[in-house]
């Protein structure tokens, strides 16, 4: 809990600070394909669900504001909700759905004088539900998963004018998400304790308030 409170704690502060420059205020709609992977060697013996996954696709939507932060570089600080997970296509299908809502915080660096610009960021997210699907079967499952992710992205966006343009990001998650559950448990397991979220997001900005109009 310490750790969400200084999060929203210094997104409050860094937005609030470039809000007294030059910002534009947008909304951010696209589509995110996400799975959750494996980190580092482990055996999985027969555990089905850490050898067959497929990715999951899902719409996100958010607001965005964007700050200047002088002539070639700019912030993007985003809220965003957003449904990640996988699919087990095994036997009886089922998935693993976790809704999140992110926090992005993304420095655009224009490339040389075009409209292209590169990205690099971090996006912090906290989880909102977490259930598991199987045929007409819905468990919830949120205490299989931890509360706080954190994820490195890094991308480009192609600006078509002033109000619009268009993001394509990767996202490596810095932390495993996933919690061991006790010895026993019924629950649906994975076999490698280490599970870390990849996403890549392609983004649609429109940009509706410029303070600086």
């Amino acid at each position: 809990m310490l750790r969400v409170t200084l999060m929203f704690f210094l997104l409050f502060i860094v937005s609030g600070h470039f809000l007294t420059a030059q910002s534009r205020v947008g909304v951010r709609l696209g589509l995110q394909i996400s799975e959750v992977k494996p980190y580092g060697f482990v055996n999985i013996g027969n555990n089905l669900i850490d050898r067959y996954r497929s990715p999951m696709n899902r719409y996100l939507v958010g607001v965005t504001a964007n700050h200047t932060l002088g002539k070639r570089v700019s912030l993007d600080t985003d809220v965003i909700y957003s449904r990640k997970g996988f699919f087990v296509p095994v036997y009886r299908p089922a998935s693993f759905s976790l809704d999140y809502l992110s926090f992005p915080i993304i420095l655009n660096a224009q490339f040389l004088d075009g409209p292209v610009d590169l990205l690099l960021g971090l996006e912090p997210g906290i989880l909102l539900s977490a259930n598991y699907k199987e045929e007409e079967l819905d468990f919830d499952v949120r205490d299989q998963w931890t509360t706080l992710d954190v994820s490195a992205n890094l991308g480009v966006a192609y600006r078509f004018n002033p109000a619009f343009r268009i993001k394509f990001t990767y996202g490596w998650g810095l932390q495993s998400v996933y919690r061991t559950l006790p010895a026993g448990s019924k629950a649906a397991q994975l076999g490698n304790p280490n599970q870390r979220l990849r996403t890549f997001q392609c983004s649609v900005y429109y940009y509706v308030i410029s303070k600086s109009e």
